[in-house]
């Protein structure tokens, strides 16, 4: 596995993988790992637009922000 920084690029497709995992949060019975009811259990859009934005912006600067993903010796997420 590696870790690396996530480009800009790739962001929709993580937020879509990081929402899919959010919403198994106590789904058909399972534990919930987040203090938030299933429907409300995703990223919120002003999180992942401050995300969005913040890893454009230079890494210091008010807002930065940058997001580093673990992947698998094949170059996928799962």
């Amino acid at each position: 596995m590696t870790i690396e920084k996530l480009a800009p690029a790739g962001f929709a497709a993580f937020l879509a993988y990081l929402n899919d995992h959010l919403s198994d949060n106590g789904r058909d019975g399972t534990a919930y790992f987040q203090p938030l009811p299933r429907d409300a259990s995703r990223l919120p859009p002003e999180k992942a637009e401050a995300f969005r934005n913040g890893m454009q912006t230079e890494a210091g600067k008010p807002g930065w922000r940058r997001v580093w993903v673990t992947r698998t010796d094949d170059g996928s997420n799962d």
